[in-house]
């Protein structure tokens, strides 16, 4: 039987819109201020003229896509998958599926120069665009990592936050700078560890951040950690957190706002980075839990709900558009750029839900 039009309209534009259920907004507001952030980064890296890196917007803008983007991010995913009761075994395999993914989106968001450099117009090495560590291979690997972990008892998945100085000092130890093109295991190695050009999210020191999301989503109800607990652990948390902050700013602001210092920073910027989440988590639950939710917070969640395929999306679209205008937008532009390439990615991303669904009923 086919599903009415007035039917079909309302799958549409139900697509469109945040489903709360018995979901936790704060972690999917938190994704969906994650995936903006990372999106204005591309952009700003991609589209804006040389040189917009070193001015005070560019600056902001290579922030915004530092700590409150993938790091907030991975501690999301890493939360979500301490509160999961699913066996190690789906850890595994959705983990597998993710670095594949990881992957095939490589050649997606490239594929336009891939094209290029297959016709020899551009000179360029394909496989380290094609085996780029960026994010979803890291996700895949820090689920495995967290699958493993499960087996472990209790009392030992309690010891994790002692393992921040253990991955930064590995993070150090291992660093990858023989960075030859065309060799196998150059590739690979990347995934693990820095500073090739193309590994951007390596497992070490990053795996640290979902690690620490799955250690909070285990032992507390909440990702804000000045929610509950006595008033003197919040006092003391909040005056530790603040202190390193104030503290280290100074010293590894230049390593935030530099890309190859951020994707491959050490212990110092790391503590940097858990201070300014934990804060900055627990001042957007404060709003939340002040405010109604309205169509703003909604829609963000909604991006935070959805947010592997607008993530997916987004970067199709700005990957294959960099090639042909890279590096040549000044500020107006990239704003311009900046909300047709949302509005685009919202779309897409509400039609394949909607078709999806629809997909089911006629199944």
């Amino acid at each position: 039987m086919k599903p009415k039009l007035t039917n079909l309209y309302k799958i549409f534009t139900d697509a469109f819109v945040y489903k709360a259920g018995d979901r936790d907004l704060l972690p999917d507001f938190l994704k969906g201020l994650a995936v903006i952030f990372m999106i204005q980064v591309h952009i700003a890296e991609l589209f804006l003229y040389n040189g917009f890196e070193y001015t005070y917007g560019g600056m902001i803008s290579l922030f915004l896509g530092g700590p409150p983007a993938a790091p907030l991010f991975m501690m999301v995913m890493g939360f979500y998958a301490g509160r999961s009761k699913r066996p190690s075994g789906y850890f595994f395999r959705r983990g597998l599926l993710l670095i594949v993914g990881g992957i095939l989106l490589n050649i997606a968001l490239n594929f336009h120069l891939l094209i290029k450099i297959s016709s020899g117009q551009i000179l360029l090495d394909p496989y380290s665009y094609i085996f780029g560590a960026d994010i979803l291979p890291l996700a895949g690997f820090s689920l495995i990592t967290i699958g493993v972990l499960r087996y472990f008892p209790r009392g030992i998945r309690m010891l994790i936050p002692f393992l921040i100085l253990p991955v930064f000092y590995a993070a150090s130890a291992i660093e990858n700078t023989n960075c030859v093109e065309g060799e196998i295991s150059t590739y690979l190695s990347a995934f693990f560890a820095g500073k090739c050009y193309w590994s951007y999210f390596p497992y070490f020191p990053w795996v640290i951040y979902p690690l620490m999301g799955f250690f909070v989503g285990q032992f507390r109800g909440n990702l804000d950690l000045f929610m509950t607990g006595q008033k003197y652990f919040k006092l003391l948390l909040l005056l530790l957190t603040s202190f390193v902050l104030i503290y280290l700013s100074p010293s590894v602001w230049s390593k935030l706002v530099e890309l190859d210092s951020y994707y491959y920073h050490s212990l110092l910027p790391g503590l940097w980075i858990f201070s300014f989440l934990f804060i900055f988590i627990g001042i957007i639950n404060k709003i939340l839990n002040k405010i109604k939710p309205g169509k703003t917070v909604k829609f963000i969640s909604w991006l935070g709900q959805n947010v592997t395929i607008v993530y997916v999306i987004q970067w199709v679209i700005i990957g294959n558009t960099a090639t042909a205008i890279f590096r040549t937008q000044n500020e107006g532009e990239g704003a311009i750029s900046f909300l047709i390439i949302l509005l685009i990615t919202v779309v897409f991303t509400g039609t394949y839900l909607a078709l999806k669904k629809i997909k089911l009923l006629f199944a």
